[in-house]
């Protein structure tokens, strides 16, 4: 039962959030009424469904479905959705950098360079922050795949891929927030928002299942490698 509402509650704040992300953008509210044929428009979408939405479900999925007794297909199972899910996590972030990059083709880190100026400083921060974020989203792209094909081999390596995951989706999340902060929503919106991205980094930043811990305490580390 308990885990039954963990995973809908994870599942609903996820979901929501992007879907909230979809209506102050292209709905007709405040701050929204974007056309869908506009760049613009589909950068927050999509980086809100790569980010906060499916890396927060890819992570879940492959924490608190570990189960210690579970091997063979199970464990399989757990490790092919959790790599569909990052796979998914990725294209929506290059997709949604992209939809930004041929937005705005003339600006770089917040500075437009045909108009000779900066952008007020919270977009600066923003663009700083989402270019460090995609970077680790590549390289943590890279490890991933590497580190799939070497269980494949019943090998463990790079075993901090977990904690960079945990860290690259704090960073995420935190940029996120910066960007509603700025976003013309009313505040009800904006208030929403932020609670469900707060949710989200509970679950899948800070949260650790009983049974991984408990799992650490019976089965050496150099076995299953740190979890984040």
């Amino acid at each position: 039962m308990r885990r039954a509402l963990e995973d809908g509650s994870v599942t609903a704040a996820c979901v929501a959030s992007a879907v909230l992300v979809a209506v102050g953008t292209w709905g007709s509210v405040q701050g929204g009424d974007v056309p869908m044929t506009s760049y613009y428009g589909w950068h927050p979408v999509m980086m809100v469904l790569g980010g906060p939405c499916l890396m927060t479900m890819g992570r879940w999925v492959y924490l608190a479905g570990k189960d210690p007794h579970a091997e063979g297909p199970a464990s399989k199972c757990r490790q092919n959705v959790h790599l569909v899910l990052m796979v998914f996590s990725c294209l929506s972030v290059m997709l949604g950098y992209a939809a930004i990059i041929l937005c705005h083709p003339n600006q770089a880190f917040g500075y437009n360079y045909q108009k000779g100026h900066w952008a007020e400083w919270r977009r600066v921060l923003h663009a700083l922050l989402g270019h460090l974020f995609v970077l680790l989203v590549c390289v943590q792209a890279v490890f991933g795949v590497l580190k799939y094909v070497a269980l494949g081999r019943d090998k463990v390596i790079y075993t901090f891929h977990n904690h960079l995951g945990r860290t690259i989706l704090a960073l995420g999340m935190g940029d996120t927030l910066l960007a509603v902060w700025f976003m013309r929503w009313d505040l009800e919106l904006k208030a929403l928002l932020s609670l469900l991205l707060l949710v989200t980094v509970g679950f899948g930043v800070l949260w650790r299942s009983p049974v991984v811990r408990d799992f650490h305490y019976h089965v050496a580390p150099s076995v299953i490698g740190p979890e984040a």
